[in-house]
């Protein structure tokens, strides 16, 4: 009995997504059928709210932002240490540090703003003062730890690693050392900002008017 060519086209179809490895596409009768990249490869890196302690083979998707290097006043062209925050697709943040060691490594490597996947890192827990976000575990640089860039980001990838806190929030923070809270220009991306002075000047009443006024951190 001849088996219908067909049959033969559905069974390799099926083999080809479940593998991921081929695209097809239903044209002028012929079959090749078109499957989204997402659905043969699904999501190969894992979001940063899932990152854990449990393993140092995490792959994420993340965006590289808020630099800073680390220098002593005697030697302030030596970079003892490199940190950044990774910004994730879900707008979730962690703190990342690459060591001394590994800085001439992965400062080439790495652009400020850009996407990329990185794989082969520490998880540790976030340093106990002035720590840039409020994550209590923080992702460190080794020297097998992989980068590369995503050259073609989805535009709805968020772009700033930030919280906007309002008056209360502010106050609520201060004089406390665990999370570092920055103060950006009055003006930002046309968000307007609070400086020290306002809030200083502040009554309660002009708290309540002033919603608008917030501090990014």
């Amino acid at each position: 009995m001849r088996v219908p060519t067909d049959f033969w086209v559905f069974c390799f179809l099926g083999c080809a997504a479940g593998l991921g490895i081929l695209c097809w596409r239903f044209h002028l009768g012929e079959a090749r059928i078109c499957l989204p990249r997402l659905l043969l490869a699904k999501m190969d890196y894992s979001l940063l709210k899932d990152v854990t302690q449990e393993s140092h083979r995490w792959r994420v998707r993340v965006r590289a932002t808020r630099f800073s290097e680390f220098t002593t006043a005697n030697e302030p062209d030596k970079i003892l240490r490199l940190d950044l925050v990774l910004l994730d697709e879900q707008g979730d943040m962690m703190d990342a540090q690459i060591p001394r060691c590994h800085v001439d490594q992965f400062k080439p490597l790495l652009k400020e703003g850009a996407v990329y996947y990185i794989k082969y890192f520490e998880v540790a827990e976030a340093r106990p003062q002035y720590r840039p976000v409020d994550r209590l575990l923080m992702a460190k640089f080794t020297a097998h730890t992989t980068v590369i860039e995503d050259t073609r980001p989805p535009s709805t990838f968020p772009s700033y690693a930030c919280k906007i806190l309002s008056f209360d929030e502010l106050r609520a923070r201060a004089y406390k050392k665990d999370i570092l809270s920055e103060k950006l220009p009055s003006w930002h991306y046309g968000v307007p900002m609070l400086h020290n002075s306002t809030l200083k000047t502040c009554s309660s009443k002009q708290t309540m008017d002033l919603l608008s006024c917030y501090l990014l951190v």
